[in-house]
């Protein structure tokens, strides 16, 4: 597994690497409707694409060359004050 830049051609993973992971978590303590309800707002592949190109942030990808084994988001902000 490697560590690279997110590109275009994740995105449909990275959207089902965080689905299957947030209702895994969160299933139990909102009851699946509502994660499901919250990853398509947050997570849906339009909201990724944009984060691809944001300025002054990083999105990255674990990746085996068959699967996605995690991602990582971190924007700057704040004049570099904050990362998030």
């Amino acid at each position: 597994m490697f560590v690279r830049t997110a590109s275009e051609r994740d995105l449909d993973a990275v959207r089902a690497l965080l689905v299957e992971t947030w209702h895994a978590t969160y299933d139990s303590i909102y009851g699946s409707a509502k994660v499901t309800e919250i990853t398509d707002e947050w997570h849906f592949t339009a909201s990724l694409r944009r984060r691809l190109i944001q300025p002054n942030a990083e999105f990255l990808v674990a990746d085996d060359g068959r699967q996605l084994g995690g991602m990582a988001y971190a924007a700057s902000r704040d004049a570099g004050k904050t990362v998030m």
